[in-house]
């Protein structure tokens, strides 16, 4: 009885009000348990006083411990344990609260961030929407897994063309906390074209019979425990079903946390799934891979790319104000990445060799790149776009290549 006691009250009650207040209360109640134990005797009948104490003493921890965010059970020094706290909600699987950070509000899940909107995350955010979108011919109806702030939503929605944007979420926490980001997200969460769907993104994906123009995933880093399941060749394959003929996907990869066992393991992966595929960069170490069933047509970016005015504002907004800084992005095509990490192992969901991949803070991983082959094949002729490629300081200044990137040139 005592153990279905606690696996009901620390596991589903005590957790739907916040984590915080469900490792306070279990402390509280060992405590209590240990001294209703202390006072018991061996021989002798059982004094109704004592667990009628008890039970008096667990009610009272039930009312009194702190529900409150508790920044000694963060990890010390950063954002969540120096800055004000707001927000908070909790569903018994993560506690969420927004954190009040100096280069902007942060969403973060128990002890970990998870989504921002300091510049960086608002450029390759909505880099991730706008450049597909770009690409696609007639988008209508576009797939979001993982809703985090709101920024790669509201990105979206600045197509005038879109007819539907299904967002799917496994913490349904993250869209009733959306309004605390309405001065970035611009209020998306409340676009009649949004529809939320609380589920896994794999599970969604396994049932759903709709087919999309654009499917954009933003998991957490691919390091975190389950999350290997959404950078799989079985994922992959499965939104290649869900793609429309001409549909894109585009993958967040951050290549800063993770190790170059890693990075190689989640390109090959994509790589070897989609049929035509190239790499992007979102900014400085935050790159984009994008995967299409059928060739990715980069000169539709710049033919569509002053089609929208909502777009070019967003875009502008994050310093993107013509095609060309976006084209000059592209760090690999198809045929360097095949070249570069075609063959190589993949990741399964039947054998995650990332368990098996170490993160070393003072060695992450790099994206070598090659300025003069992506512009032989882009831009072939003499032109802006190929001066772009050409020059290494307007790749870093204009289009945020990484130093990492371009000492590999």
């Amino acid at each position: 009885l005592a153990f279905c006691f606690g696996m009901v009250a620390f596991t589903w009650l005590a957790p739907g009000v916040s984590v915080f207040y469900s490792m306070k209360l279990a402390m509280v109640g060992f405590a209590i348990a240990t001294a209703f134990l202390a006072i018991l005797k061996e021989r002798g009948p059982l004094a109704p006083w004592k667990p009628a104490l008890t039970a008096i003493a667990l009610a009272a921890a039930c009312v009194f411990v702190p529900s409150g965010f508790d920044a000694s059970y963060v990890t010390p020094g950063q954002p969540n344990a120096l800055y004000p706290v707001r927000a908070m909600r909790s569903n018994g699987a993560n506690t969420t609260y927004v954190v009040a950070a100096p280069d902007g509000d942060r969403l973060y899940f128990d002890n970990h961030s998870m989504s921002g909107t300091n510049r960086a995350a608002q450029v390759y955010m909505r880099l991730m929407a706008h450049f597909p979108l770009l690409a696609h011919p007639s988008p209508r109806q576009a797939l979001l897994i993982c809703f985090g702030v709101g920024n790669t939503a509201d990105a979206i929605s600045c197509h005038a063309g879109l007819e539907g944007l299904d967002v799917v979420d496994l913490n349904d926490k993250v869209i009733a906390t959306a309004p605390e980001f309405e001065r970035y997200n611009h209020g998306v969460y409340a676009d009649p074209r949004l529809r939320f769907i609380h589920d896994d993104g794999r599970s969604y994906l396994n049932t759903t019979g709709k087919r999309y123009d654009l499917i954009t995933s933003e998991p957490p880093p691919p390091l975190y425990a389950g999350v290997y399941r959404l950078y799989s060749r079985e994922y992959y394959e499965r939104v290649l079903e869900k793609l429309t003929e001409d549909g894109l996907m585009s993958q967040w990869l951050p290549v800063h946390e993770m190790p170059q066992a890693a990075v190689d393991l989640a390109v090959a992966t994509f790589v070897e799934t989609f049929p035509h595929t190239l790499i992007f960069v979102g900014t400085e170490l935050e790159f984009i891979l994008v995967g299409s069933p059928a060739p990715i047509d980069l000169d539709r970016i710049e033919e569509r790319f002053h089609d929208d005015e909502r777009v070019v504002r967003d875009l502008a907004r994050i310093g993107v104000r013509d095609p060309l800084q976006l084209l000059a992005r592209v760090s690999g095509t198809h045929a360097q990445l095949q070249a570069g990490f075609g063959g190589g192992r993949t990741i399964s969901d039947q054998n995650n060799d990332l368990t098996y991949v170490f993160a070393e803070p003072l060695a992450p991983g790099e994206i070598a790149v090659d300025p003069l082959a992506t512009a032989d094949e882009l831009a072939p002729e003499s032109g802006p776009l190929r001066e772009l490629f050409t020059h290494l300081g307007k790749l870093r200044y204009l289009a945020e290549y990484p130093f990492e990137s371009l000492a590999t040139v």
